[in-house]
């Protein structure tokens, strides 16, 4: 195999891609004092892809985390927020048959009240 063919090959299989998971309005890893009501305990929402014979998407292509977060917060409709959200990938494989990879978000809800500090 010639240089160039060893190029192209190369460059071929070094693709890559990037995908958007969804959008959050406020995010932090740190304790931040939010102002807000909480409603209930902890909810869970999850949003999941299926894969056929893992190749082929049956639905979007991945998870994704704005559907997970509105399932969980549905669940309890006066709220508008979530805190302390913890996230999960729970991927479900059976090798070369399906593929089920699911995200997964729990937390508090809570309502956040007007007139939050900066």
């Amino acid at each position: 195999m010639r240089l160039r063919d060893w190029i192209a090959a190369v460059a071929l299989l070094s693709t890559g891609c990037s995908l958007r998971m969804g959008d959050l309005t406020a995010v932090a890893t740190m304790n931040v004092r939010v102002p807000s009501a909480p409603l209930h305990r902890t909810v869970e929402g999850k949003d999941c892809v299926d894969w056929l014979f893992m190749i082929i998407p049956l639905g979007s292509i991945v998870p994704n985390v704005q559907e997970a977060m509105d399932r969980a917060l549905a669940k309890v409709p006066e709220g508008n927020a979530l805190t302390n959200v913890r996230l999960y990938n729970d991927p479900l494989v059976i090798p070369y048959l399906w593929l089920r990879n699911c995200l997964r978000i729990n937390g508090e809800v809570v309502q956040v009240t007007e007139g939050g500090q900066r």
